[in-house]
């Protein structure tokens, strides 16, 4: 069996090929202010990555379902596709 391929999916459907970069778990807590968007006010802890694509760029999560990135630089969200 193959390895499996990540790629960010931007405007135009542009596709960036990325690896994760860095992995971590994060506590939320009850009105916290980050940049995670919770549908589910239950969970307390969600898995924070942070993904690099082939030119360098770095993009960061930003739902807690781990399949919305952002680049710094740019408010246009990403979506994560594993094939």
């Amino acid at each position: 069996m193959g390895s499996l391929a990540m790629y960010l999916e931007g405007p135009g459907r542009q596709r960036r090929s990325v690896q994760v970069l860095s992995s971590q778990r994060k506590r939320l807590h009850t009105g916290s202010v980050d940049s995670i968007k919770i549908r589910n006010r239950s969970i307390s802890e969600v898995e924070v990555k942070t993904l690099v694509d082939e030119h360098g760029q770095i993009a960061v999560q930003t739902d807690y379902d781990g399949f919305r990135f952002k680049y710094p630089n740019s408010e246009i969200p990403w979506s994560l596709i594993v094939g």
